[in-house]
């Protein structure tokens, strides 16, 4: 009897060993002394490889090429390629396609911040498309938190100029109301120097509506400040540059403005901090340079893409004009008996977005010309210079973007080129096509 209890109680004390042993090796017990689930180890719950999530494979690879994968991924929607890839960038884009339309369930909801590719698998998981990245960042160093893009409005640049349509609304004038055009007929062969449209294009503008338009009147008082010959140096006096410094504080406050600060931010192609941000809207646009290597500084961003220039056409060797893309200026200029319409050019559109002939009289005898200007009409002077800075930082000076609308007009393609100067990279043109 006792041998009995004796192997009982050894078969016993033996099960009661190996099950202590199997719960100890098996334990989901949280240790503190283990370290944390770090961002591998949330890549490989995730489907991910070699400890890393797709995404941060390819930021690492963007990051040598040059381009981070946002811009990537923003090209490829575009369809826009701001430089010559090679096969290694093809395979970067080829592989973020996967990687955007994979969804991973497995993805913990507190991941940390810091890591893009967390947000970006932990976002995947509803099968939204979003830019390898959270936006709180976003949300708290932005001005305004309503003005953050949406996940859909920072994949492209028209999405963006969407937004900032809608944001416009309240602003801008609108044909019929707010302005009347007589586009009369189409132009004629510059060689043939006739005019088909005696009268002006603009019949009328609501200048009481226009005075409300923030920057308007700030905006108007800078546009005399300006040498118009490419050839002649600026002088920039204390008045002139007071107004430069009204017009740039009442421009830096509107939604426009905060709005686009939140989307290159975003897209990682300005760093977070809205004062320095203001400081490189103004010399992109302001900073004054030269056209030639040890000439003087004749031109800026600003007075060539919204207050015209001249400049003498080498093969034709007389002076024309360049620039000037601003309904505001044309108005104005044309108001004042400087700006002959001479018509349409291209197809006869609408009231929003228009493609010009004109000449441009000064105090000499030569009557300069444009050949084509095409002009937004009725938009905000905040709109203009937030789309076009947007696309200026956004492709690092040299965008091409297609499929651009304004409400129920469109396409246009919007176009940017840059200029080297001492203060960096600054706007040497900026404008639509039609």
């Amino acid at each position: 009897m006792h041998c009995l209890l004796d192997a009982m109680y050894l078969a016993f004390t033996l099960l009661i060993l190996a099950v202590c042993g199997h719960i100890d090796s098996t334990s989901v017990v949280d240790d503190p002394s283990r370290p944390k689930a770090t961002a591998a180890d949330a890549c490989r719950v995730a489907g991910g490889h070699d400890g890393r999530c797709e995404d941060e494979e390819l930021q690492e690879e963007d990051q040598d090429d040059g381009l981070s994968l946002l811009q990537h991924r923003k090209v490829q929607q575009t369809f826009v390629a701001s430089r010559t890839q090679d096969e290694d960038t093809n395979d970067v884009e080829e592989k973020n396609e996967e990687s955007v339309e994979k969804a991973d369930s497995g993805v913990a909801a507190n991941l940390d911040v810091q890591s893009e590719m967390l947000a970006d698998a932990e976002e995947s998981s509803n099968r939204r498309r979003r830019h390898g990245g959270s936006h709180q960042s976003v949300s708290n160093t932005g001005p305004s938190a309503s003005l953050t893009p949406t996940s859909d409005e920072l994949l492209t640049l028209a999405a963006v100029v969407g937004r900032l349509w809608s944001i416009d609304a309240p602003y801008r004038l609108d044909p019929g109301q707010g302005y009347k055009l007589n586009h009369q007929a189409k132009a004629a062969s510059l060689s043939s120097k006739m005019d088909t449209s005696p009268a002006p294009l603009f019949r009328s503008v609501d200048q009481a509506k226009l005075a409300k338009v923030p920057c308007a009147s700030s905006f108007l008082a800078m546009l005399d400040n300006y040498e118009r010959e490419t050839n002649r140096a600026e002088i920039e006096t204390a008045q002139e540059k007071r107004e430069v410094s009204t017009f740039m504080q009442e421009l830096m406050q509107t939604p426009h403005m905060k709005y686009i600060y939140n989307v290159l931010v975003a897209w990682k192609t300005i760093q977070p901090g809205y004062t320095a941000f203001s400081k490189k809207v103004q010399d992109m646009w302001f900073a004054e340079y030269s056209l030639s290597r040890s000439g003087p500084k004749v031109s800026s961003g600003f007075e060539h893409v919204f207050v015209g220039e001249e400049k003498l056409d080498k093969k034709t060797h007389r002076p024309t004009i360049i620039g000037l893309h601003n309904w505001l200026q044309f108005w104005r200029e044309e108001k004042a008996g400087r700006i002959d319409y001479l018509g349409y050019v291209g197809k006869a559109g609408g009231d929003r977005l228009v493609s010009v002939r004109f000449a441009w009289d000064d105090n000499d005898a030569d009557r300069e010309t444009k050949s084509v200007s095409t002009i937004l009409v009725g938009s905000s002077v905040p709109f203009e210079f937030a789309m076009l800075t947007c696309a200026f930082l956004g492709f690092n000076g040299e965008a091409k973007v297609p499929g651009i609308y304004f409400g129920n007009t469109g396409p246009a393609t919007i176009k940017t080129y840059s200029w080297n100067s001492p203060q960096g990279k600054v706007v040497r043109t900026a404008y639509l096509e039609g």
